[in-house]
């Protein structure tokens, strides 16, 4: 059977912890367990776990998604958008998220540019689909466009209709809406 080891409460003091280019700092009472540190202020709230080399490992759901880390459910705000669900990257796992904001009245090409503005991508086919299936309240019931193109019709591209869930492909040139997603390599 599996037992907690006690936690020690160590030392009250200020905190400052490094996340890629972010720094997490505040003012906290720290304990020790099993080799991380927990920093939490005086009420509970924003708790995180450092890692001997002070990187953030785990936290307050709140915190969490402030900073883009942890497990969100589907529909949460997180990663500076709306978390859909999972994807890959290369073959190796990634969270989906809905970019704010719509591209209304673009053609394909138009749209690829668009969602780049919007820091984003197109998302595949397959993505469009666990839009369809996870946030669809968050999407237009009319087609947007997908990044894949037809590989047999060069002058057409992949649709998600999200009024019924049907995917086609229609002429590049054809104006429809895009919406952008990023992917968040876990």
């Amino acid at each position: 059977m599996f037992q907690t080891p006690p936690l020690r409460i160590t030392e009250d003091r200020t905190f400052s912890a490094q996340l890629g280019k972010r720094t997490v700092s505040g003012l906290a009472v720290a304990s020790a367990w099993e080799g991380f540190i927990k920093y939490t202020n005086a009420t509970g709230a924003h708790l995180i776990v450092l890692d001997a080399e002070q990187r953030v490992v785990a936290g307050t759901a709140s915190l969490m998604s402030q900073l883009g880390l942890g497990e969100p459910d589907i529909g949460d705000q997180f990663g500076g958008g709306i978390f859909a669900g999972m994807t890959s990257v290369d073959g190796k796992p990634a969270r989906l998220i809905l970019l704010p904001g719509m591209g209304i009245d673009k053609t394909w090409d138009q749209a690829v540019v668009w969602a780049k503005a919007e820091g984003g991508e197109l998302p595949t086919r397959a993505e469009m689909r666990t839009l369809y299936d996870n946030v669809k309240p968050h999407l237009d019931p009319f087609w947007h466009w997908s990044c894949e193109q037809h590989a047999s019709f060069p002058s057409g591209a992949w649709v998600q209709y999200f009024d019924d869930g049907y995917q086609s492909y229609v002429l590049k040139s054809f104006e429809g809406r895009a919406r952008a997603v990023r992917r968040l390599p876990i």
